[in-house]
């Protein structure tokens, strides 16, 4: 199915299943009848652009026993796709067990959708009191089956309580969506009545009967729904106990598919008349319940399920799996809105409607990539968390859908009011969209964010603008019960920021600032004359690429910002015409104000944005310091790393990176943008430098060898006793 059709299914079926158990329904009952005034708060920021953005809060007192609840919804751009994260949860209190008509139960559910194939897994089991087990005195059982491709087949055995005219019975089935071949055998035992001449007498008049149309046929009892074409009974005895019964019959559906058939008999029986007018709503109803049957058994590659109870244990299991193809649930779905337009009796507000729903079905603007969900019941908490990836754009689905939804409602009134019509030109977008809710300690909790609106703006210059009509849009409408505050407040993109102008009609907010005006249970109709002034932000730079083609590695486009932020882009291709943008950011972001263990800031932070953010971009930034700012830093050049900021872990992560010394700049290759900034580690102590360490080790080696020396010269001659035969002859001559 389509982005959010096995959403709103899965929704709408998990909220009727929640409905049925006791508890709840008597907890929700509890709920709404007490009401108590809750609190209100609203936000709206207006961007320079023009959009808006819709934030708010509803908190609330409750009264009586209340489960516990909470359900979140968040749409966001991840990879290039739209991630849907849905969850919920819900505690039963101890109260409310009492009215649980089950001791234990457990239940599970996994599904996933992945190459055009949507796949579950299911397994629930329960244990039934014991009460309620004796009133509803049931036998025990077991069954299968398997479908793929339109066929199934399956098996039923029934162990009947002893004592009965009828023992064990034990059924086997297979067939398509409009032919089933039924058979197997049972056990009849002559009881209560029952003898070997009634028994022959029955089999003879089903043999007679049955088959083809006659007054007593299946054919005739059903209303002409199903023709029986064939039946075999044989009898063989056991004694003068009873007989051993085999039977074999094959059925049709005249009403086209079994669930058709079903559902023709169901009206018949509901409401004693045949479909037409007066049933209509009725059948479609029956047929949007039986339609996850109808999917599976036309569009399953493969599904099963085993089910079974004890008596004596007063438990029950089951387990499905099944694995549906995409495309061939589509074509379903539209066949069957195909059909509901040719049928006269539905109403024609209805069946004006069906094409474009089918239109909305049939868009290609986005589709479902993967899913994945699991849901869990087990001692009375049920936890459920699904994710979505959407391929595509999410936004021009849903703006098509409004638009679809608005032309069917031209039909009936062709002269829209203009708040209507203001809507109708009004884009919405969900990418960033979060909703959810909690019911604690009997406190309600409910909040929405980033609801964005692209209205049409009024008295617009280049310099400012008014949303006149969308604060009217409320106009005559009185403020919701109990306290509601409302926050108008300016907006800002990476180039630009809104201020606020508030003239004397309108009323004095409770607190104010040039950006932000909060008001106390306004009248919001009566804020329409505020002003928005676009105000550059001096700290940004914009570069656009109109001509993608142009752009390649022999000649890529410059984003030169080096005057503001000291970087300098090279963008060497792009996927489609795009806007850049530098900003020289003051600080780094929340929560990133501590780098990396043995890392420094050098002290200046880049945000680099584009849009469309999702485009196919490869290009070089050149980060470029100076040595005042190494110094400043205390931080060593060789060790400097370009850093991104990475939103989704709130982490500084490396990126590699060269240092180019000699220019004194560090440069990477990215294929996408973000918020960046240098760090480096600080300067080794001048001990641990190796030019220090060989510095001093030639030092002591030279000073060894001067030692040595002097000590060498240094050393006096010892004098021989023995004058040496060199040494001369004192003369013996008189002088």
């Amino acid at each position: 199915m389509k982005p959010f059709v096995r959403k709103i299914y899965a929704t709408l079926t998990c909220l009727l299943i929640l409905l049925t158990i006791p508890g709840f329904t008597a907890n929700v009952k509890t709920v709404t009848a007490q009401y108590i005034q809750p609190t209100y708060s609203g936000k709206i920021i207006v961007y320079p652009d023009g959009k808006v953005s819709l934030s708010g809060n509803v908190s609330q007192t409750l009264t009586g026993i209340n489960p516990s609840l909470h359900s979140s919804v968040q749409f966001s751009k991840s990879g290039g796709k739209i991630k849907v994260e849905s969850e919920a949860s819900m505690t039963m209190p101890p109260e409310a067990e009492t009215q649980f008509p089950f001791e234990a139960m457990d239940m599970s559910s996994s599904s996933q959708f992945l190459n055009g194939v949507y796949s579950s897994s299911e397994t629930m089991s329960f244990k039934i009191k014991e009460q309620i087990a004796s009133q509803l005195n049931l036998s025990d059982f077991s069954a299968n089956g398997q479908c793929s491709n339109g066929d199934f087949s399956g098996a039923l055995t029934v162990h009947l309580i002893p004592g009965l005219p009828v023992g064990q019975v034990e059924m086997n089935f297979e067939g398509n969506q409009s032919y089933i071949n039924v058979y197997g055998n049972t056990t009849v035992y002559y009881v209560g009545g029952v003898t070997p001449e009634f028994v022959d007498d029955t089999i003879a008049y089903l043999e007679a009967n049955m088959t083809g149309r006659g007054p007593y046929s299946l054919y005739n009892i059903t209303m002409g729904a199903f023709e029986c074409l064939s039946l075999e009974v044989d009898k063989t005895p056991i004694g003068n106990e009873g007989a051993f019964i085999t039977f074999d019959t094959e059925i049709i559906s005249l009403k086209g598919t079994f669930i058709d058939s079903a559902v023709y008999l169901l009206i018949l029986f509901l409401t004693n008349e045949q479909p037409g007018y007066g049933t209509v709503m009725l059948s479609l109803l029956l047929y949007i319940t039986f339609l996850p049957a109808s999917l599976i058994v036309e569009t399953a590659t493969s599904a099963s399920f085993q089910a079974a109870y004890s008596s004596s244990t007063r438990q029950f299991s089951m387990s499905a799996n099944t694995a549906i193809n995409y495309d061939a649930a589509m074509e379903k779905i539209t066949s069957i809105i195909e059909d509901l337009m040719d049928i006269s009796e539905i109403p024609s507000e209805i069946r004006l409607l069906l094409p474009y729903l089918e239109n909305i079905l049939r868009q290609e603007y986005c589709y479902v990539d993967s899913s994945t969900a699991t849901l869990h019941y087990a001692n009375k908490v049920l936890d459920y968390h699904g994710i979505e990836y959407i391929v595509g754009d999410l936004n021009k689905a849903v703006n098509y859908a409004k638009d679809e939804l608005f032309e069917w409602l031209k039909l009936y009134m062709p002269n829209l009011n203009w708040q209507l019509n203001y809507l109708n030109q009004t884009r919405i977008d969900i990418t960033s969209f979060k909703y959810g809710y909690t019911i604690a300690e009997n406190q309600l909790t409910m909040y929405f964010e980033n609801f964005i609106l692209s209205p049409p703006l009024d008295s617009q210059t280049a310099t400012s603008f008014q949303l006149k009509r969308f604060f009217n849009l409320t106009y005559g409408m009185p403020p919701p019960p109990g306290q509601f505050t409302l926050t108008v407040e300016g907006g800002s993109n990476i180039t630009h920021y809104v201020t606020i102008t508030r003239p004397a009609s309108v009323p004095t907010p409770s607190s104010l600032s040039e950006k932000s005006m909060t008001w106390s249970n306004p009248i919001i109709s009566s804020l329409q004359d505020l002003t928005f002034n676009i105000n550059s932000d001096p700290t940004a730079k914009g570069f656009k690429i109109t001509d993608p083609g142009s752009v390649s590695q022999s000649n890529p486009f410059i984003c030169d910002a080096k005057d503001l932020a000291s970087v300098l882009i090279s963008i060497k291709q792009a996927s489609c015409p795009i806007s850049i943008v530098v900003k020289n950011m003051t600080g780094p972001p929340s929560g990133g104000e501590n780098p990396p263990s043995g890392f420094k800031f050098l002290g200046r932070y880049v945000e680099i944005q584009c849009d469309p953010s999702d485009t196919s971009i490869q290009a070089t930034i050149r980060f470029y310091y100076t040595d005042d700012q190494l110094k400043a830093a205390d931080v060593d050049e060789s060790s400097l790393k370009v850093f991104y900021w990475n939103s989704t872990t709130s982490q500084w992560e490396e990126y590699p990176s060269t240092i180019n010394t000699a220019e004194n700049y560090v440069e990477i290759n990215v294929t996408h943008f973000s918020i960046w900034t240098l760090m480096g580690q600080p300067p080794s102590p001048m001990w641990t430098q190796p030019w220090f360490i060989a510095t001093i080790a030639a030092a002591v080696i030279i000073i060894a060898v001067v030692v040595i020396v002097l000590a060498v010269k240094r050393r006096k001659p010892k004098v021989s006793e023995t004058p040496s035969s060199t040494q001369p002859t004192p003369s013996t001559e008189n002088p």
